[in-house]
């Protein structure tokens, strides 16, 4: 997986985001509290920071995205935290109520989902660049 993707729900195949393009500057990530990690309409491989310490939960094999890259997704589930979701359950689920994503947006952390690989269907994308 890299270069410009999409993803889709893996069990229905509802298209969960528009074109998203992996970072390649993991400088440019933003460790800011209550900002986004990434820019909208790009992604990073969760390998890229989970070797190297336990960053708010997120495991091997997920990407991570910021909210607004994301499309059509139903708010849901354990939304806990003071100013934001922070507790690390799933909250955000596809239109027909699958499981998808882990967004992850409270004060004391910078604002990002974790998307497990094995719930959405990644589609490359050639040719084309994601627009912020």
């Amino acid at each position: 997986m890299s270069g410009s993707i999409q993803i889709q729900c893996k069990r229905c195949g509802q298209v969960l985001s528009g074109v998203l393009t992996e970072l390649t500057d993991y400088d440019a990530l933003n460790y800011e509290d209550d900002e986004p990690l990434l820019d909208v309409g790009v992604y990073c491989r969760s390998e890229v920071i989970v070797p190297e310490e336990l960053f708010f939960g997120a495991q091997p094999k997920e990407i991570l995205v910021y909210r607004k890259s994301l499309i059509d997704m139903v708010e849901g589930g354990p939304r806990v935290g003071c100013c934001g979701p922070g507790d690390g359950k799933w909250n955000l689920f596809c239109q027909k109520k699958h499981r998808i994503g882990i967004e992850m947006a409270d004060c004391y952390m910078p604002h990002f989902v974790r998307v497990p690989l094995n719930r959405v269907k990644v589609i490359a994308v050639e040719g084309e660049t994601s627009t912020s």
